[in-house]
């Protein structure tokens, strides 16, 4: 068994985490919506796009296997997880125009603190 810092350790579990939250929160809002809109209760509150919900998924499968790769210690998993954090930090941003909410922060968050953490001498870890 090869060597794995313990702060890549604790960013693969992480990013396990975050996956399986952004998962549950994306099904969350979309069954919440529709029985919004079932109800009419609140008729402007239906989402026109649903661009948000489909761009979470994807940063929730992203995660998933950034975190796989990170605690592998695997090369893909280094570039992978590199990209999932530019998206993490882009990607609320560009759709700030929708919603922003607390989780969005979280996610800016664990995205610039992954760069920063990757960019650190655990690059030399993963033999790049």
């Amino acid at each position: 068994m090869s060597y794995r810092p313990s702060g890549v350790t604790i960013l693969g579990i992480l990013m396990l985490v975050f996956a399986s939250f952004n998962f549950f929160y994306m099904i969350y809002t979309q069954v919440m919506f529709r029985f919004i809109s079932i109800l009419s209760i609140f008729p402007f509150m239906v989402p026109t796009s649903s661009l948000p919900q489909i761009v979470g998924v994807i940063i929730s499968v992203l995660l998933l296997v950034d975190g796989i790769g990170i605690l592998s210690m695997a090369r893909w998993g280094y570039y992978t997880a590199l990209v999932s954090s530019i998206l993490l930090i882009v990607v609320p941003i560009a759709l700030f125009l929708y919603t922003i909410i607390i989780f969005d922060i979280v996610n800016i968050t664990l995205g610039i603190v992954t760069l920063i953490y990757l960019f650190g001498d655990v690059k030399y870890e993963y033999e790049i």
